[in-house]
């Protein structure tokens, strides 16, 4: 084959999207979502040791910074070892420099004028990712997700802080009033205003004190600043909004062969995926002999006693690195069955027949009727008695007329009596239960 062929081939793979190493949507999407799954697998990992081992529990309180750094570990030795991330790599993907293409084409149309001496063009070679491509993906990958779930996170805290300011101070713990009491003065103050001189303070005392006066200073500057809680709150979603839409664009831009990244943290990175061959596989597996080879032979040039120390611990790191991969995939496959299980269960148990419905409750017995004589005594209410005919209000002793029920009994009675007998009595006129106007429901029959 010629070189103006290979040239040829070459600048059509690089430049036109329809490259056959261009993952699919489905791909993206699918490692996309496994790294979400691996983040979920490692906080339910530190959330059960917290909850089954006391000695464990402080991990709660830097559950976000560990996951980080796990996740962080993970993805460092998967980009060293494949230049992909953990996800990437399971799916066959490969990172490389998102200037690669265009600095191999334009390698490939100067060859083809003649300024200089052809090479030859490695389409299912490995473009190695420099290490300033593997620390921005670690940002993009780790520490940027870190970012935003402490923002979320604080913007939900001041959210609830700002919903229950006014019950703040009624809920105020005792150290709180202790901080924010200002009649607390240091003993030689007490001394300048002729008052006796108090023993020395406890460590407790002086550091409430120094808290003290740096909360003083804290509240004077928020004071006088402007009022940057309602500037986050009002800008946060703002922002969080335009994000998720700017990666809802690059992942349709994407999926219509609009565009070369998935997402933004791509273009941030200055990386694009690639599917990865075998002769990419190939050639990682020999860098990476390669570079272990190194370092044991570097180890093992230290001296007579620690050079095989320092061999062993490198052949046990490489040996670690080795099984930790698995053990992580594992993980994330018995996670994600976990995850299935219970889903499936509670499908289950949401699928059982509903239970029969309870009987209704018996109808609310009429009151009995006074004693004889009662009703003309002043402040007793008179007598109401159930009517033969159903169609009857018991008040006005009629045909109902624009009926109403009392909620409280279940009986029926004209609106217009019902209104004027429970706001005089305020109950209901048949049961005596104690009712209002509020329980009082108009009824629209046909």
């Amino acid at each position: 084959m010629d070189t103006s062929a290979e040239v040829t081939l070459g600048e059509s793979l690089m430049d036109t999207e329809d490259h056959p190493l261009r993952p699919s949507f489905f791909e993206m999407a699918a490692a996309e979502r496994l790294e979400a799954s691996l983040t979920q697998a490692v906080r339910y990992a530190i959330t059960a040791a917290s909850e089954r081992h006391g000695w464990a529990g402080v991990l709660s309180d830097v559950q976000d910074e560990l996951v980080a750094l796990v996740l962080h570990l993970v993805h460092a030795s998967a980009l060293n070892g494949s230049d992909a991330s953990f996800s990437e790599t399971l799916y066959g993907l490969q990172r490389v420099p998102s200037t690669q293409r265009r600095r191999d084409a334009g390698a490939a149309r100067r060859a083809a004028d003649g300024r200089q001496a052809p090479a030859p063009l490695q389409i299912s070679g490995i473009p190695l990712l420099r290490l300033q491509h593997r620390h921005s993906s670690l940002m993009v990958l780790v520490w940027l997700p870190y970012i935003c779930t402490k923002l979320d996170r604080a913007y939900r805290e001041l959210r609830e802080l700002q919903l229950l300011r006014g019950d703040l101070d009624a809920r105020a713990t005792p150290l709180a009033r202790e901080l924010t009491t200002p009649s607390e003065a240091t003993p030689s103050e007490r001394d300048g205003q002729g008052g006796a001189a108090s023993p020395p303070a406890n460590m407790t005392t002086v550091a409430l004190r120094a808290v003290r006066r740096v909360r003083r200073w804290v509240d004077g500057a928020v004071a006088s600043a402007p009022a940057w809680p309602e500037v986050v709150l009002f800008l946060y979603p703002v922002v969080h909004v335009g994000w998720e839409g700017l990666r809802l664009a690059y992942q349709v831009a994407y999926l219509l062969e609009l565009g070369t990244y998935f997402a933004p943290e791509h273009r941030l990175a200055g990386v694009r995926l690639r599917r990865a061959t075998a002769t990419d596989a190939r050639l990682m597996q020999a860098r990476t002999r390669a570079a272990r080879a190194q370092a044991t032979a570097q180890a093992r040039m230290a001296g007579n006693i620690v050079g095989p120390i320092r061999e062993f611990a490198v052949r046990a790191a490489h040996w670690a690195s080795d099984c930790a991969q698995g053990a992580l995939v594992i993980s994330v496959l018995a996670f994600k069955a976990i995850e299935w299980w219970y889903v499936t269960g509670e499908e289950h148990v949401g699928a059982a027949p509903p239970a029969a419905p309870p009987p209704p409750p018996p109808a609310p017995s009429p009151a009995p009727p006074p004693p004889a004589g009662s009703e003309k005594a002043g402040g007793a209410k008179r007598h109401v008695s159930i009517p033969a005919d159903p169609r009857t209000c018991p008040l006005c002793c009629q045909t109902r007329s624009n009926p109403a029920v009392c909620a409280r009994s279940g009986y029926l009675f004209c609106y217009t009596c019902l209104m004027a007998w429970t706001r005089e009595h305020r109950c209901c006129p048949i049961t005596h239960t104690p009712a209002g106007e509020e329980h009082v429901r108009r009824l629209f029959l046909q």
